[in-house]
Parts: C-alpha cells; sequence; structure tokens
C-alpha cells in the first residue's frame, strides 16, 4: 500500500476518533461565562462578507447566510442584518477549488445545494440535523463531479462548513479546511470547533512531520466522490450558544493571514467598531497581505435592547 493511501486509510478509520477528541475538547469548556439569558429576549447580529484578496484572479469562495443572502457568483460583497433567535437558522461556507472557474462554481453548486433544504432543517428535529447535513453533502458532491465532467475539467471542489442554531445550541458541520470557532466576548477566548482534513493533520496523527504542503492538501471534499461514497460531515456535539457568545465560519483564506489570538483580538474589537466584526476581519487579512480569497460569516448572539419607557407626559403645576 503506498503512503498516500495509508494516511487516506487511517484518516478515514480515526476520523470519529479525532471527532471524539473535538468533542471532549468542547465538553471540557467553561459556560459560566456564558450569560444567562432565555433564547427570546436576545437577538442574532450576523455579518458576513467576501474578498477576493490582493493576488487570485478571480473568488472561489461562497457562503449561505440563513435564506438572507446566497454569495453573488465570483463578487466581493460585505453585508449585515439583525435576527430574531427564534426558530432554526442554517449558516454556510464554501471555498472551492480546481482552478479558473471550476471551483467558482463548485462552492455555488454547494452553497444552492445548502440553500435547496433551507425547509427540511426548519422542520426537522435536531437529531436529524447530521443526517440531512449528509444528504447534502452527498448530493452537492454529485453535482459537482457532473459539473466537472461536463466542462472536462481535471479536477475541482469545495469545502463544507455548516452551522445549523436551534433554542440556544449550535450544531457545528464540516468537510475540508474551512473552519468554525466559537468567540466568549467575557474572557475574549476563541476555540476551534473543527479540526482540519488535511494530510498534514493525517501525518500529525500519525506521529510524522508534514511538509508545507500538506497542510493545504485536502483528504476529504465536496466533488471528491460521486453519489456520496465516504462523503459524510464530521461533527462535534451541540455547543451552547448563548448571549455574548459569537460564532466564525472562515476560509482559509482569513486563517493563513491570522492567527486565533488576532481573530480573537478583533472580534473583541469589533464591540466598539462602526464596522461589522466580519468587515474587520476580512480587512485584517488584507492588511496582511490578503494571498488567497477571504470570506467569513460571524454569528453573534446579544440580549435584546432595553427598551426607552413611553413617555408618559409631563405634569404641570
Amino acid at each position: 500500500m503506498s503512503e498516500i493511501s495509508v494516511f487516506f486509510k487511517k484518516l478515514f478509520v480515526s476520523d470519529k476518533s479525532a471527532d471524539s477528541e473535538t468533542t471532549s475538547l468542547l465538553s471540557s469548556l467553561s459556560a459560566k461565562n456564558v450569560e444567562e439569558i432565555d433564547d427570546k429576549d436576545c437577538i442574532l447580529r450576523v455579518s458576513y462578507g467576501t474578498d477576493v484578496g490582493f493576488v487570485r484572479s478571480n473568488n472561489e469562495d461562497s457562503f449561505y447566510a440563513d435564506g438572507k443572502c446566497i454569495h453573488k457568483f465570483g463578487e466581493s460583497e460585505r453585508d449585515s442584518y439583525t435576527d430574531s433567535t427564534d426558530g432554526t437558522h442554517v449558516f454556510g461556507l464554501f471555498d472551492g477549488m480546481g482552478g479558473e472557474d471550476y471551483g467558482e462554481a463548485a462552492a455555488e453548486i454547494t452553497a444552492r445545494t445548502l440553500s435547496d433544504f433551507r425547509e427540511k432543517f426548519t422542520n426537522a428535529d435536531t437529531d436529524t440535523f447530521g443526517t440531512l447535513m449528509n444528504l447534502v453533502c452527498c448530493i452537492a458532491s454529485s453535482n459537482v463531479c457532473d459539473m466537472i465532467q461536463e466542462r472536462r475539467a481535471f479536477a475541482g471542489g469545495s469545502t463544507f462548513t455548516a452551522v445549523c442554531l436551534r433554542d440556544g445550541s449550535a450544531y457545528a458541520y464540516w468537510i475540508g479546511d474551512s473552519r468554525i470557532y466559537l468567540f466568549n466576548r467575557a474572557d475574549g477566548s476563541l476555540k476551534q470547533l473543527t479540526s482540519d482534513h488535511t494530510v498534514a493533520m493525517a501525518k500529525l496523527a500519525m506521529g510524522e512531520e508534514p511538509s508545507p504542503r500538506d497542510h493545504h492538501s485536502l483528504t476529504h471534499f465536496i466533488g471528491m466522490t460521486k453519489f456520496g461514497v465516504n462523503i459524510a460531515a464530521s461533527a462535534c456535539e451541540p455547543v451552547k450558544f448563548g448571549a455574548g457568545c459569537a460564532l466564525l465560519l472562515c476560509s482559509d483564506g482569513l486563517t493563513d493571514m491570522l492567527t486565533d489570538d488576532e481573530i480573537a483580538e478583533i472580534l473583541t474589537d469589533s464591540a466598539d467598531s462602526p464596522t461589522s466584526p466580519a468587515e474587520n476581519l476580512i480587512d485584517g487579512a488584507l492588511a496582511c497581505g490578503g494571498v488567497d480569497n477571504v470570506t467569513c460569516i460571524v454569528i453573534e448572539k446579544e440580549a435584546k435592547p432595553a427598551e426607552t419607557p413611553k413617555n408618559q407626559g409631563s405634569e404641570t403645576t
């Protein structure tokens, strides 16, 4: 068996073990700094954006923001909105690969596939979220394979990161090396919820030293196989998502430019910034070189602003 075959075999055999380690990490996180405020008394502040950067000629990233926005093919854009916490909210981020327009198309196909499942997630029980996510991944992977074949491309694909929010909990799913982080504004802590599906991580798990190239060589991605063979999203246990917390979904265009400490600092400082957290993160990555497309979604949860008492009129004397 070849060396790379061993890596792939070990990866798929030990993938649940990696997820177990992630789950153990999350279980150890302290919730003492998460504000105990009822979900109905909170709001979501969502900001998102994507930028082509300074080196690439096209934008191969895409995203889906809870039915409010699907990234416009290949463009740079930034926006934000406020929403209630009621019901189910679904977000996804996808980093395409394959060069020319194949990466853009693969990421867009994946984003639209997730969008097509919006109503299904709304009506589903939380214990079926994982099954639905795997179905999304299978369909997207098959459609990407069809696109590659139709265009006679050599290769193409996309990463996959998605979060479902319901009743104060966050459910995270991923394939590839795009990441999901949980930020706690109270203590400024930033925890990575995902584990990269790369050759580098597979080598490290085997006690071997990865090469620089291994960090961007994916072992698992959308478009890897048709009909969803070996395509299943990794997941961690549901995470408490209370007031004062934020979720960050991002492509490696962000994490290659900024360290986790720098990301946490930007998220902390964004509380007093006139621009949104997503904008500030993108600008931070661009300031550090912007060598790749950079995309992120930031979902903040906070207590509803106190209502101003109605003017009852002034007494006359």
